[in-house]
């Protein structure tokens, strides 16, 4: 092992053995206690290659492994997809039934009201009718003829047909 003087800097060498051992410098005398390694000066350096580690030993059926554990997760997601998808339909077809139930009352009310308009078409056609009669009869009705008489001659001729 090599060193150098802490006073003198002079290279002083060693056996190895002689670590921690109080030690004469030869060219300056100072006593020196022998390092517990060389200095960094003196080192060999030592090209090192790093070499990767070999990758741990794969456990034989490693491959079995992952490929069941891969299809045992598929498995679960499809069943949970079918389950999705028919808690779904059950969804449509309940709406549908209600659709259909919403349209039965509405194609009823519909008809309802198209009866409706016709009748009261008719109840108007009616009306207009009479009222033409009356129109005719009021410009029959002489001039000076008082208006109760008037009014009960007009009413008894369209009650009675006339």
């Amino acid at each position: 092992m090599k060193f150098r003087c802490l006073r003198c800097s002079q290279k002083i060498g060693v056996e190895d053995h002689a670590i921690g051992v109080v030690i004469v410098c030869p060219t300056c005398a100072e006593r020196l206690i022998v390092p517990p390694r060389p200095d960094s000066e003196f080192v060999e350096e030592i090209p090192v290659t790093l070499v990767p580690p070999a990758p741990p030993a794969a456990p034989p059926n490693l491959a079995r492994q992952l490929m069941t554990r891969l299809v045992e997760g598929l498995i679960f997601q499809r069943n949970h997809m079918l389950e999705t998808q028919n808690a779904a339909a059950e969804q449509i077809a309940a709406m549908e039934q209600r659709v259909a139930v919403i349209q039965t009352k509405l194609q009823r009310r519909l008809a309802y009201y198209e009866e409706r308009i016709e009748t009261l078409e008719a109840e108007n056609y009616l009306l207009q009718h009479r009222n033409k009669q009356l129109l005719k009869q009021v410009k029959q009705v002489p001039l000076g003829t008082p208006p109760r008489m008037a009014r009960s001659r007009l009413t008894d001729e369209v009650l009675l047909g006339a």
